[in-house]
């Protein structure tokens, strides 16, 4: 594996697979399928054999013996590329065949490139979930939330919304870029998969808090206040957009510069502001709580 970031002034990890690596790689898978080169041999024998006796032994006994060789080199040939294209870490095995290719070439960025490909795979399901709760086109079951629970509702839906802004901070500027940072054994694999899945957790949860906006019935008394308790999470799902572009540009790094020293990489500074609507529903439940 060639390191092209040793010594260059940055944290994140860049490697790339070579040629011989990838042979080497494939080599292994040869040697795992060598066991059917003997079966296949003696099966193309045996089948020619009879077709010699059948033919009237036209055939020299090195002809048939040259064709069940190459007949079994073939087969083991084809079988070990097989066995290199379909093999994948556990942990990537539910994923996408997309996700699987960047793990399997491991061109320089890949890491940056798979966080990027599993967000995408995970991620993309979910907006089209929660876009689909803010224009009103997915059914939500409402529910009634009396006048004294209210108060309570709307108290612990801003608390929530700031230990939101804090876990995506620390997951997008911390978590994953640490993960990306080494990944050089399956160990390290499942630690950087295991990170995208915590923010895509993450998201998950903000579809799921649109969500609980949508359902809630108040009182009449708070229908006003209520207008706003909407399209909170605007701002958050924008910030994880920034995050993948990021890392976009991360698994789009020119090599050439990587190794000069002289590339630009972005910093991993996103912002995950307090939404609009926030504001203005924290004065309304004010006023609201007074009558």
């Amino acid at each position: 594996m060639e390191d092209l970031s040793s010594g260059r002034g940055t944290n994140l990890q860049f490697t790339e697979k070579g040629f011989t690596e990838l042979l080497t790689e494939w080599f292994r898978f040869l040697v795992k399928e060598s066991p059917k080169f003997v079966s296949v041999v003696i099966s193309a024998s045996t089948f020619f054999v009879v077709l010699d006796a059948i033919i009237g032994g036209t055939v020299s006994a090195w002809g048939w013996g040259a064709a069940a060789f190459v007949i079994g080199l073939s087969v083991v040939i084809y079988a070990s590329i097989r066995a290199y294209l379909d093999y994948s870490p556990e942990v990537l095995r539910e994923e996408s065949e997309a996700a699987r290719l960047i793990y399997r070439q491991q061109k320089c960025g890949w890491q940056a490139a798979l966080s990027l490909q599993l967000l995408r795979d995970h991620i993309n399901k979910l907006e089209y979930k929660v876009e689909r709760i803010l224009e009103g086109s997915q059914f939500i079951e409402p529910e009634v939330i009396d006048s004294p629970r209210y108060l309570d509702w709307a108290n612990d839906r801003i608390a929530r919304l700031n230990l939101l802004v804090d876990n995506l901070t620390k997951i997008c500027t911390a978590s994953i870029p640490r993960a990306i940072s080494k990944v050089d054994t399956e160990e390290d694999l499942e630690r950087l998969v295991d990170a995208i899945y915590n923010l895509v957790s993450v998201y998950r949860y903000l579809v799921d808090f649109e969500a609980e906006a949508k359902r809630c019935v108040p009182p009449s008394r708070a229908v006003y206040a209520h207008q706003k308790a909407e399209n909170w999470t605007s701002s958050f799902r924008d910030g994880v957009r920034q995050f993948m572009g990021i890392l976009k540009t991360i698994s789009e790094v020119d090599k050439k510069e990587l190794k000069k020293g002289t590339a630009k990489l972005p910093t991993l500074q996103i912002t995950f502001g307090e939404p609009e609507n926030v504001v203005e529903y924290g004065a309304r439940i004010r006023q609201y709580a007074e009558l």
